[in-house]
């Protein structure tokens, strides 16, 4: 019997971790799609109600479903307690802060920084332009993401069951 309860525990347990390596690449997946809706509202804004930028974040940060609601929300509050450091440095640190938290890897957190060299120093057309070759690039991204999901996500799950099944099996 007891032999029974940990084989269940021990393929439960693995079983576990190959779906939680499958659960990251969803995550990363969504993050992405957040991150290329937010890009195409900051977008929006600029372009046709020419919406400054700390009020774009405080809109972002007051949206209810989005993953992303964090993020904006802390990049407001540090703009403004620390006012007197440039737009740029906050989204790059904020990004560079919560971008483990939100799941992010290398090429899109590297893609978000970069926004900070053009995001609300030039004017409404270069601003515009440096968004729209942002979201190219995430959505770039985000197709080798959802490729990755595809290739590996129930790889990752099977390989779980299978080591489960292995262990109890070299166990018992």
């Amino acid at each position: 019997m007891l032999q029974i309860l940990g084989a269940v525990l021990v393929i439960s347990s693995s079983t576990a971790l190959g779906i939680a390596g499958r659960q990251k690449l969803v995550k990363r997946t969504n993050i992405i799609n957040e991150w290329i809706s937010a890009i195409d509202f900051i977008t929006a804004e600029i372009d046709q109600n020419h919406t400054p930028i700390p009020d774009i974040l405080h809109m972002l940060s007051e949206q209810n479903d989005s993953p992303l609601k964090s993020l904006f929300a802390e990049m407001l509050k540090r703009i403004n307690v620390q006012h007197e450091l440039s737009f740029s440095y906050h989204w790059h640190t904020t990004i560079r802060d919560l971008a483990s938290s939100l799941n992010m890897e290398n090429d899109e957190i590297e893609t978000l920084r970069n926004t900070a060299t053009y995001l609300g120093r030039y004017q409404a057309d270069m601003q515009i332009s440096g968004l729209l070759h942002t979201r190219s690039k995430l959505v770039s991204i985000q197709n080798s993401a959802v490729q990755a999901l595809k290739n590996k996500g129930s790889v990752y799950r099977m390989c779980g069951i299978a080591a489960g099944i292995i262990t109890v099996l070299m166990i018992v």
